[in-house]
């Protein structure tokens, strides 16, 4: 994984981590690498070649998330796909990268665009176009596991399990699969210790 630290000076150090990665799986698996917007589009052309040696999924966010002319040039060159979307808010921002051809997998976010309805929106454009979505969870996996097994251009789902404790349904992951939810609405009604249990307490000033 490339986290925001890693400079574009380091990718000769950088492009090796997925091999140590990989090598360190007890099953079989497929990586993908998150960039976090950090490199420039000079970088990544050099990576690229090398990123083919390790059939990596995706890379995500290669570039600075709204450089949709260096992210057609990147996915004219480069043979691994890239996903982006968790830092679009607009169903025309997503619209102008996949009809440009700036991106494979779809990230749309439903706490970052305007609700269930374009999220929704943003998925049939992607389904349209015969994109994958793959759903930046952030910290609302609640909502989204209802929107993947509901929208059919969704085939997987990112796992981040950070408050899931604070819902009387939360995630669950079992075999690799969500779980589908059993009880309606989005997921997302709080248990009642919640605030108790995860309440920063500040003085006054």
């Amino acid at each position: 994984m490339v986290g925001p630290r890693q400079r574009a000076t380091e990718h000769p150090t950088a492009t090796q981590r997925p091999l140590r990665s990989r090598s360190a799986w007890i099953w079989e698996a497929r990586l993908a690498v998150d960039c976090n917007g950090r490199w420039n589009l000079p970088t990544m052309l050099s990576v690229a070649p090398h990123l083919a040696d390790f059939d990596l999924m995706w890379v995500e966010e290669p570039l600075f998330y709204d450089d949709l002319p260096g992210h057609v040039r990147l996915a004219q060159s480069m043979a691994t796909p890239i996903a982006l979307g968790e830092q679009l808010y607009t169903l025309d921002s997503f619209r102008d990268f996949v009809c440009a051809g700036a991106l494979h997998w779809v990230q749309p976010d439903i706490t970052r665009l305007a609700g269930i309805t374009e999220w929704l929106r943003v998925a049939d454009v992607a389904l349209a176009f015969h994109r994958p979505v793959l759903a930046h969870v952030s910290d609302m996996g609640q909502v989204h596991v209802h929107l993947a097994y509901a929208h059919p251009a969704c085939i997987l789902l990112e796992y981040i399990p950070w408050i899931k404790d604070c819902f009387v349904e939360p995630i669950h992951v079992r075999e690799g699969y969500y779980d589908l939810p059993q009880h309606p609405g989005a997921g997302t009604t709080l248990r009642p210790d919640a605030f108790e249990r995860y309440a920063q307490h500040t003085s006054p000033r």
